[in-house]
């Protein structure tokens, strides 16, 4: 799944930097593996700006893409043919926010693959377009890769606010400032408390205290109900059969019944009537080359808003990405569907009444440490093609990804989800 989703990253950017040149042009590839600060493999958004050109040689300005396992391979226009100067801003945002940097690309014409080392310490050549010279700059100047932490504005003052680390500094550990200013760990035992002179030793009791060494501790904790598999937060609760609190699923405006179930209020609590009939996981017709932007459905999805288009995981928007006529997808120049891309779609159509039940956005029982691959959902659906499953915001694809038996989801092919990975399911049943 990985690699198909980088053809994608590779795809997409390299159609955004050449759509809008009007001739062909000799690209660069540029591959490599993206590491955070911390050394972790980069997994994120990378975002790519052609900056400087004129005329004819401006690229368009603006193209991103996520970046799955460090994985990054992109074709790109070269910046050393371009009069005046041109180079790429590239900033790259981890998944939790956390990790965030800025690199300056000068990207050479070249008939074999580089790596972004290759492109970050060429010099660049590059005199500017004659502006007004801000702070830290000058007009006709030259810019050279690295840059000295002198010529960066207020960047030596900044860096003199922070404290140094001392040789014992250890992630992890209650830290102290010695007697230079410099930042390390106290040493000492886990269970260990740490004195304000920054010293350690063991605290005036023996950790960890037992439950039953607490006064009344234990017949408390039995007045509160445990939290069931199906337990998140802001939702409405259910007292299952075994005396266990876990969330009610449905739709955040239907109503509640006595018996846990969830429906459009006024409704029975069997589930909601819709007059309605679903499309899931169609493969709209056309040819996939990288050139051909209209598909068929076989159906017109009524309303037109009910349809969910997804390339390659990725859920397409309305407006931007593509135009729906009837039954006829239209993509737009920008999201083209290449070849091997893979295209689902998911509507309503007019249909008889039927009663149904709606599981949205509902985490699945299961352990995510990077091994466990069985999860549960609270009911099974109705057909696999029923559910989507969604892992940090990309559709898993069933039988590549994962299978369904009953109520059990078992991930496959090393898609098991890992600590810190978001999992939602949304099916009927």
């Amino acid at each position: 799944m990985v690699n198909l989703r980088q053809l994608l990253i590779s795809s997409v950017l390299c159609l955004a930097f050449l759509s809008s040149r009007g001739t062909a042009q000799t690209l660069t590839a540029i591959s490599d593996t993206v590491t955070q600060p911390n050394g972790s493999v980069f997994n994120g958004i990378v975002k790519i700006v052609w900056t400087g050109g004129s005329g004819g040689s401006v690229a368009p300005t603006t193209s991103s893409a996520r970046v799955y396992g460090g994985l990054i391979s992109v074709l790109l226009v070269p910046t050393t043919t371009v009069s005046p100067c041109a180079y790429y801003t590239v900033s790259f945002t981890s998944n939790d926010g956390l990790s965030r940097w800025t690199q300056l690309w000068y990207v050479p014409m070249s008939m074999t693959t580089l790596t972004i080392a290759q492109v970050l310490t060429v010099s660049s050549g590059c005199t500017s377009n004659g502006g007004s010279g801000g702070s830290g700059g000058s007009s006709g100047g030259t810019v050279t890769i690295p840059i000295p932490i002198a010529d960066v504005s207020g960047l030596t003052a900044a860096l003199a606010a922070k404290p140094n680390m001392s040789t014992v500094y250890n992630n992890s550990t209650t830290a102290w400032i010695d007697n230079s200013g410099n930042v390390g760990s106290i040493p000492g035992n886990a269970t260990d408390c740490v004195h304000v002179n920054g010293t350690s030793g063991p605290c005036g009791a023996t950790l960890p205290i037992q439950i039953s060494n607490v006064t009344n501790l234990s017949s408390t904790l039995a007045t509160f109900p445990p939290k069931s598999a199906t337990y998140n937060n802001s939702t409405t609760a259910w007292i299952d059969s075994s005396g266990n609190v876990g969330s009610i699923p449905g739709n955040a405006t239907d109503c509640v019944h006595v018996n846990g179930t969830s429906g459009p209020c006024g409704s029975g609590g069997s589930g909601s009537s819709v007059s309605a009939a679903f499309v899931d996981a169609e493969v709209p017709s056309g040819t996939l080359n990288g050139t051909n932007l209209t598909f068929n459905l076989s159906q017109a999805p009524s309303p037109a808003t009910s349809l969910e288009l997804f390339r390659n995981g990725v859920l397409m928007q309305a407006g931007l990405d593509f135009s729906l006529s009837a039954t006829t997808v239209t993509f737009s120049a920008v999201a083209t569907p290449q070849t091997n891309d893979l295209l689902l779609a998911y509507y309503r159509v007019a249909g008889s009444a039927s009663a149904v039940t709606f599981a949205d956005g509902e985490l699945p029982g299961g352990t995510m440490d990077g091994t466990n691959a069985t999860f549960t959902l609270a009911y099974a659906p109705l057909s696999g093609s029923a559910l989507r499953v969604y892992k940090n915001g990309v559709l898993l694809e069933a039988s590549l990804d994962y299978t369904l038996s009953g109520s059990t989801i078992t991930f496959i092919n090393g898609a098991q989800p890992n600590p810190g990975d978001t999992l939602m399911a949304y099916y009927r049943h």
